[in-house]
């Protein structure tokens, strides 16, 4: 630790080295689990637990004190999670998963045997190796300008769970520390210690998510409000219980996540050949094509109004009785479903996971019977059909501003449905 201490290039080499065996045998494990298609989700963290965290976390002790926040180590340990959860990788979106999934973070085991080496330690018998190893690492911290000493580093990380008295000096910080984990109970300290962290990472985590542009045409709508419910903030998903399997799991962040293809965020971009000025306008790009086309209303294509109140999908919610039945529950008999349900829903799963089952198997299905609605609708190279008792094409000729509703902006980004069958004026007289 000493000679690791100052070598800003041996610490650098270090990381480095940590990161390509974790990336190789994350690659070898991902490998097997896709392959493994069945596989529970619990399962798959499992192996990851005890395969890639003991190399993620060799000999940390000596050398996780002089690693940068963000560094390489700290992104590969969520970019690997990505993976888990069959997602591709975002770097430098950490916050994005910790915000509402409990994986257990490297950083938290690192510091909590820091805890637990810096207290055996400060506890040895005087003349002992460690007794000696901590009169050096304290002798180090005198040094003029020796930031980067190995307990400056274990202070930093520390306190991130742990208080200790408000010196103006480095080096009294450092005696502080060591006189409260030499007279404390170590086991509780450990306990106090993980209890802060997490809720400090979480609350960092969440705090980085509501600093994301807002808007329901923004692909973390579905997750910023369900963290922001401010009555009751729910707690994040145990990845190490769920009773899912891993593609199971997979369509179940991917309606988290925003990753669905809805129009409210892919504003259906593969028809706009088909959809003409309709397509073009900023309502008909998000709105629910098959609504539009066969229902007259205008309504955003989005992951509640799939699962809540789509007629399309109707028949799919007729054969999971107890989804549907679920899904009422929470609409509280009003006549559409807002974000705020869906958010209820996920809270649900929690609790439930028959409810969560039911919900990936409608999902799966939504998506299926979606592309094969959209592809009979919008055959390529030519505009989409339009109902017969329309008297004008709306697909070529969109509503314009002034023959929508005053709050029609509002309600559309809502989510709530503007039924437009009493517009005569757009209707054939013969219908």
């Amino acid at each position: 630790m000493c000679l690791i201490s100052g070598n800003k290039g041996c610490v650098s080499s270090l990381e480095d080295s940590v990161v390509a065996q974790v990336v190789k045998i994350c690659g070898s494990l991902g490998s097997a689990c896709r392959s493994a298609v069945a596989l529970p989700l619990s399962r798959i963290v499992d192996l990851n637990q005890s395969l890639v965290t003991p190399i993620a976390l060799l000999n940390c002790v000596a050398w996780v004190p002089f690693l940068k926040q963000g560094g390489p180590w700290y992104s590969s340990m969520c970019n690997h999670w990505w993976g888990v959860v069959g997602l591709k990788s975002q770097p430098g979106k950490d916050y994005v998963l910790l915000s509402w999934l409990d994986f257990g973070t490297w950083d938290l085991t690192a510091a909590k045997m820091l805890l637990k080496f810096t207290g055996q330690m400060v506890r040895a018998p005087p003349g002992s190796f460690l007794a000696e190893l901590l009169t050096e690492l304290r002798r180090e911290c005198l040094r003029p300008n020796n930031y980067d000493a190995w307990l400056f580093g274990v202070l930093r990380l520390l306190s991130l769970g742990l208080s200790f008295r408000r010196d103006a000096c480095l080096v009294a910080r450092v005696d502080s520390m060591l006189e409260r984990i030499r007279d404390e109970k170590l086991s509780l300290l450990v306990q106090i210690f993980a209890d802060n962290f997490a809720a400090r990472a979480l609350s960092d985590a969440r705090s980085r998510l509501a600093g994301r542009p807002a808007g329901p045409n923004q692909k973390m709508c579905v997750l910023k409000a369900w963290v922001g419910q401010e009555a009751n903030p729910p707690p994040r998903f145990r990845v190490r219980t769920l009773p899912f399997s891993r593609g199971s799991f997979n369509l179940l962040a991917r309606l988290v996540l925003g990753e669905l293809p809805v129009g409210r965020i892919r504003a259906v971009y593969q028809h706009r050949s088909s959809l003409s000025d309709f397509g073009k306008s900023w309502f008909g790009k998000r709105a629910c094509l098959h609504c539009f086309l066969e229902k007259d209303t205008l309504v955003l294509d989005s992951e509640w109004h799939w699962i809540f109140d789509c007629p399309k999908c109707n028949g799919i919610r007729a054969k999971h009785p107890y989804l549907r039945d679920s899904l009422e529950s929470i609409r509280s008999n009003s006549e559409y479903a807002e974000l705020n349900d869906l958010c209820k829903l996920l809270n649900a799963i929690q609790i439930d996971s028959r409810l969560g089952f039911s919900v990936v198997s409608f999902v799966r299905q939504a998506i299926t019977l979606r592309e094969k609605w959209m592809g009979d609708a919008c055959v390529r190279g030519r505009l989409c059909n339009t109902p017969g008792h329309w008297s004008r094409n709306l697909i070529r000729f969109p509503p314009c501003a002034e023959e929508l509703p005053l709050d029609f902006e509002q309600a559309f980004w809502k989510g709530w449905p503007w039924i437009f069958s009493n517009e005569s004026r757009w209707f054939s007289n013969d219908e």
